[in-house]
């Protein structure tokens, strides 16, 4: 992994070691998700690098949980400020939908647009990876034996960082990082977090 300063944002405990496996727990009523105007919420616990956004290559990690819980949640994400107008981010790992836990990617410009694709059957962990090429940015899942399943091509990502008006210095910090969430509360115990684990965080960069 290349060398990043990480930050903790939203009440999330830095790990010692972003290279080991470590674990996000987020208290319910959190979420990453903007479906209109008046509803812009960005409040899930998260770690976090910053970097120009064209120096972005790929990220790849590994996550599982005890999903059990409608919009049970965790991944990675890349968030893009912008001067002129909201946050746009895209989020990629697993959500808990209709009983059981699914391979989820959220891209947000204006708003949210959301895909699902299903995990096997029990499966609880999935490998996830963010990779470049020019402006676009896709998502894969990784499977167990290496190979790369396309889940999302997201055309727009890195559009606003490469106009030809712009220098490098007047581009906005790209946020990579990984997070997790928990919209709804569970069903009993309304005050149960939920702990995501990650493992095998990889960030590359480009010269």
């Amino acid at each position: 992994m290349t060398s990043q300063q990480w930050q903790p944002a939203q009440g999330a405990t830095l790990p010692k070691d972003i290279s080991a496996s470590f674990t996000l727990t987020t208290p319910p009523g959190t979420d990453i998700w903007r479906p209109e105007k008046t509803s812009d919420v960005f409040s899930a616990p998260y770690i976090y690098t910053v970097m120009n956004p064209l120096a972005f290559d790929r990220m790849r990690i590994i996550l599982s949980a005890d999903w059990k819980t409608k919009y049970d949640q965790g991944g990675l994400f890349l968030a893009f400020p912008r001067h002129d107008a909201p946050l746009s981010w895209i989020k990629a790992g697993i959500e808990t939908y209709n009983g059981k836990p699914a391979l989820s990617v959220v891209g947000t410009d204006r708003f949210s647009d959301w895909s699902l694709c299903p995990l096997p059957e029990g499966q609880r962990n999935a490998t996830i990876e963010a990779v470049r090429s020019e402006t676009t940015l896709w998502v894969y899942s990784i499977s167990e034996e290496g190979q790369s399943q396309p889940l999302r091509e997201i055309k727009w990502a890195f559009i606003d960082a490469m106009p030809s008006d712009k220098t490098s210095s007047d581009v906005e910090q790209l946020r990579v990082g990984v997070y997790a969430a928990k919209p709804t509360a569970d069903e009993g115990t309304a005050d149960a977090k939920l702990d995501v684990h990650f493992e095998g965080l990889d960030v590359q960069t480009r010269a």
